[in-house]
């Protein structure tokens, strides 16, 4: 009995440590030493105008996320991801870039596929390594990082005007036409009739000694000249001969 006894206390013994070990190593497997790796991207344009981009990292499959899922930037800039691994795998990645609100820019929509191997890098350490492979979705040729390439549509050149600077010709007015007015032989004697009578007035005056009409004209050529004067002694002499002869004639008619 006793040595039966003691042998099941040695095989729970043995039990004990056999699983006290593998659940060491079971531990000692999990416990790695974390590994950050970067993952770069850059950005070009072909002017040097700036502008607003995006560009996003996005885990498949249950890979690690990175430190940030996107990142903005300006054209012709670079920029980073951190991704952080704690155990050994494979694990991939997509990287691709937003478009963006900017009309005049066509942006690169390219989507990189990024896949990490996550290695043991000793047995006897935690240590970690990886290998990073890029290449763009769907076709197998591998690049260093990624790159999108953007383009901005250039504004063509002021043309400079060919059209003459020469004022238009301005249209030539017409004169307006002269209403002619006709005149008739008849109108042209009446208005010259006036004008006689205006320029030419006939005073009758009988003779005292021979009972004979005289007929005294004024020319208008006498007549003195706009602006000037008569003489005072002149307008008396005058004065007194028609009264002379308007009492001789008022003699004359009473007499008879």
């Amino acid at each position: 009995m006793k040595k039966a006894f003691k042998s099941l206390i040695f095989l729970a013994i043995s039990a004990f440590v056999f699983a006290a070990a593998l659940s060491g190593t079971a531990f000692a497997a999990d416990a790695y030493e974390p590994l950050t790796e970067d993952v770069p991207f850059e950005i070009t344009n072909n002017t040097s105008e700036q502008h607003s981009c995006t560009v996003i990292l996005l885990p498949k499959d249950g890979a690690p996320s990175p430190n940030k899922r996107n990142i903005n930037l300006k054209s012709n800039q670079s920029g980073t991801f951190n991704v952080t691994f704690t155990k050994p795998g494979i694990y991939e990645y997509e990287m691709f870039q937003t478009e963006g609100t900017d009309e005049s820019v066509t942006y690169d929509d390219t989507t990189y596929i990024i896949t990490f191997y996550v290695t043991n890098k000793d047995s006897s350490t935690a240590g970690l390594e990886a290998s990073m492979i890029i290449y763009p979705d769907g076709t197998d040729e591998k690049v260093e990082s990624a790159l999108f390439s953007n383009e901005t549509e250039e504004l063509p050149p002021e043309e400079e005007s060919e059209e003459s600077e020469e004022e238009p010709e301005k249209p030539e007015e017409e004169e307006p036409e002269e209403e002619l007015t006709e005149v008739t032989s008849e109108e042209t004697e009446e208005k010259t009739e006036v004008i006689t009578e205006e320029n030419t007035s006939v005073n009758t005056v009988t003779d005292a000694g021979s009972g004979e009409m005289t007929d005294v004209k004024n020319i208008s050529d006498n007549k003195p000249k706009t602006g000037d004067s008569i003489p005072l002694s002149l307008v008396l002499i005058i004065s007194m001969l028609s009264l002379s002869c308007i009492g001789l004639l008022t003699y004359k008619i009473i007499k008879k």
